[in-house]
């Protein structure tokens, strides 16, 4: 546990150098927000999306860098799950305080919301599934440009998508989108139960796979020559 601590220390504050990145990932959300600002559900909605495209994109950039120091990490004694489980800490760490921000801009600024637990559940939702999913596309593309495009198509799918059609439950922000038609619409129970067991799924799956193509990929990897002067 210490070492996953370890990671998840240093992830943060590597991140926390990069002043810029981190004034966008304020930003990102509140721009997407205020895009429709006169619309309650729209803009709630988009700031989900906004949120879920600057998290999942830190945090592949944040694992294209871990993948650099991986190998050598490895061969100090930390294990692949050790890696991966306090690059997801410090992520989740980082987005805390995102979400404590917009919920409260959110629900003071759309004052009367009947539901407004669903503002802090499909943020958080939001959150959790967007730092896998970021992490899962660097370890499977390994490239930053590639990776950032991926994950803004992902992102814009969840609002062109059918949110009723079959295509939308393979998005992995589905779960987001459902949790929020409850929150706005006033909809039954059964759409926090759907989005509820669809993000587990998601995270669980997106976990899986990410461990899996970081094994593979640090195995494949040719040992580190140590070379005597």
């Amino acid at each position: 546990m210490s070492r996953v601590r370890v990671v998840a220390r240093a992830t943060v504050v590597e991140l926390l150098r990069r002043r810029a990145v981190v004034v966008l990932l304020f930003l990102v959300p509140l721009a997407f927000y205020l895009a429709r600002h006169d619309l309650v559900g729209q803009s709630i909605r988009l700031a989900t999306v906004g949120m879920a495209w600057a998290l999942s994109t830190l945090a592949a950039f944040a694992g294209l860098a871990g993948q650099a120091i991986d190998p050598r990490l490895r061969l100090s004694g930390f294990g692949t799950f050790e890696l991966l489980a306090g690059r997801v800490l410090g992520l989740w760490c980082l987005a805390a305080p995102l979400i404590a921000v917009y919920s409260t801009v959110i629900l003071v600024d759309q004052g009367g919301l009947p539901r407004w637990p669903g503002v802090i559940g499909g943020l958080l939702l939001t959150a959790l599934i967007a730092v896998p999913f970021g992490l899962l596309v660097a370890a499977v593309l390994r490239r930053p440009l590639e990776s950032a495009m991926l994950l803004l198509v992902v992102s814009g799918l969840q609002v062109i998508l059918d949110p009723f059609g079959l295509a939308a439950r393979f998005v992995p922000f589905w779960s987001v989108r459902e949790l929020g038609t409850w929150t706005v619409d006033g909809t039954d129970g059964g759409y926090v139960r759907r989005a509820l067991l669809h993000a587990v799924a998601v995270v669980v799956l997106l976990g899986a796979l990410t461990v899996l193509a970081r094994v593979r990929a640090l195995r494949s990897r040719p040992h580190l020559r140590l070379i005597e002067v």
